[in-house]
């Protein structure tokens, strides 16, 4: 491709590509998904996101573990805003309710420093150096720092998706014989 195929007026059909290849492989959804219940933090603040836990979301509802019934209650006042906000951040409607419950938790010592560090669902896929690399020369070759990290991100995130499904599927084993 040539220098000038980057520049800011063929950004949007770059975007239109990506989405195109994300939507061949099945996994649009997925990531809008994923990013949705990753921006959980950001959309509610600081406070609201160390006294709750996402726990998944399926078929447009968000299931959110509170730490306490007034929590829940609070939270519940608020499901509006927060629907909104995260719909915003993505730029699609993937949460249509929040079931918030008051399951309580607490979070020791080690795991609150273990939490920035522990990878979380689909982070914690495994990915070779070559799958890694390959990323990160597909994103190379865009000159826009941002969209070259958004599309190593998408292209990541896809080959988790895919490892992960495998892994489901039964298709890749991991787990050892002695565990049988």
């Amino acid at each position: 491709m040539t220098e000038h195929f980057f520049r800011i007026g063929n950004l949007s059909k770059a975007g239109k590509l990506v989405d195109s290849v994300l939507g061949h492989l099945g996994v649009r959804e997925k990531v809008i998904q994923a990013q949705a219940i990753s921006n959980w933090a950001q959309v509610v603040g600081p406070q609201i996101a160390a006294s709750t836990r996402v726990e998944r979301l399926t078929d447009g509802n968000l299931f959110v573990s509170c730490k306490s019934s007034a929590w829940a209650n609070e939270l519940s006042l608020h499901k509006d805003r927060i629907i909104r906000g995260i719909n915003e951040s993505v730029g699609s409607v993937v949460v249509n309710d929040i079931r918030f419950s008051a399951k309580g938790f607490r979070r020791s010592a080690e795991s609150k420093d273990d939490t920035h560090t522990r990878p979380k669902g689909l982070e914690a896929v495994e990915l070779t150096e070559d799958e890694i690399n390959t990323a990160r020369r597909i994103a190379s070759a865009l000159r826009s720092p941002e969209l070259a990290r958004l599309i190593e991100k998408a292209v990541l995130t896809g080959k988790r998706l895919e490892k992960s499904r495998s892994m489901q599927d039964g298709r890749v084993d991991r787990t050892d014989s002695k565990d049988r």
